[in-house]
């Protein structure tokens, strides 16, 4: 990975990270939406870039279609752990869209990405 895809993957989980404490504090527009859906969107989105700023070592995880893949397997992991009652917390089958959704945004942005860094 080169150092403009490793800035762009940590700005990225910086990204996530501030989207999720906004998604907690936040008090207007969209505050029940965001407190409801927002750590899923948030956090699977900064999962991907994890992932995939981690898990280039393994050659598999050198594709972004396998980081979003392993990724959505552990947040969805986590939501099918709650719902047979082995994680703590309520289990909302919409969770699960939006992880997707967190997930695909991070893939798209890696996509785009990709062209950006290799340009010269």
């Amino acid at each position: 990975m080169d150092t403009r895809r490793r800035i762009l993957s940590l700005a990225m989980i910086g990204l996530g990270i501030a989207g999720l404490l906004f998604s907690r504090h936040h008090v207007g527009t969209g505050e029940a939406f965001l407190r409801a859906y927002g750590a899923n969107i948030t956090f699977s989105f900064a999962a991907f870039f994890l992932i995939a700023l981690f898990g280039k070592t393994w050659s598999a995880l050198r594709r972004d279609g396998v980081v979003a893949l392993v990724a959505f397997l552990g947040v969805g992991g986590q939501e099918m752990a709650q719902l047979v009652g082995l994680y703590p917390g309520v289990y909302d089958p919409r969770d699960l869209l939006f992880d997707a959704l967190g997930v695909a945004a991070g893939w798209g942005i890696s996509a785009v990405a990709r062209r950006w860094c290799a340009a010269p």
